[in-house]
């Protein structure tokens, strides 16, 4: 059995709703570990912003690109297959047979 379309779109804003929440955690669990070891984060992240060369900045940035667009994409093609869903979801009356 196939998935309703609006319902497989609440699935993924569910999927995408706790894979954020899981990143947050896991960012506060990191800074949480720098603060134990006497690590300013804030002081960390300068850092790395300022040692990391231009070539690497350039690659973290096609890779956030290329994560966002494939998002977009999917979001797109949802609201598509839901509006298609829609469109061709009303009830077609039978042919009289003669």
């Amino acid at each position: 059995m196939s998935m309703n379309p609006e319902d497989k779109a609440v699935e993924i804003i569910a999927a995408a709703n706790k894979l954020v929440a899981d990143v947050q955690r896991e960012l506060e669990e990191a800074e949480s570990m720098y603060r134990q070891h006497g690590i300013d984060p804030a002081k960390l992240r300068s850092y790395v912003d300022g040692n990391l060369s231009a070539e690497d900045k350039a690659k973290a940035e096609a890779l956030v690109k290329a994560d966002l667009d494939a998002v977009e994409d999917e979001a797109s093609q949802a609201k598509l297959h839901a509006a298609h869903a829609e469109s061709s979801g009303r009830i077609k009356r039978p042919k009289s047979m003669v």
